[in-house]
C-alpha cells in the first residue's frame, strides 16, 4: 500500500534516532525524501551517516542539537515534520 503525492514532499526529522520513521515514509508515500536529520545522540547519529554512506538512505544534513538547530533556513523546503518517540 502507498500513497501517492503527486509530486516531491520533503520531510525533516527532529529525533531522528535511527531513521526508522523516515524509512517507513518513505515506503508508502511515493516521492517522500527526508532532507535533514536533527539527531543529538552520537551512535543514531553516527548510524545515519553511515547508511548515507552506504547508499541507503539519500544524503541529507545531520544537525546534532534540536536547540541550536537553525529552522529558519529549511522554510519553504519542508513539507512534513516527523518527530521520533520518544525522545528525551
Amino acid at each position: 500500500m502507498s500513497f501517492s503525492w503527486g509530486g516531491e514532499l520533503n520531510g525533516l526529522a527532529l529525533c531522528a534516532g535511527f531513521g526508522g520513521l523516515e524509512r517507513g515514509l518513505e515506503s508508502v508515500i511515493d516521492g517522500y525524501r527526508t532532507v535533514c536529520y536533527v539527531e543529538g545522540e552520537t551512535y543514531p547519529a553516527a548510524v545515519l551517516a553511515s547508511k548515507m554512506e552506504k547508499g541507503q538512505i539519500p544524503k541529507a544534513p545531520i544537525w546534532s542539537n534540536v536547540r541550536t538547530f537553525e529552522g529558519e533556513r529549511w522554510r519553504g523546503k519542508v513539507d512534513l515534520l516527523s518527530g521520533g518517540f520518544p525522545c528525551q
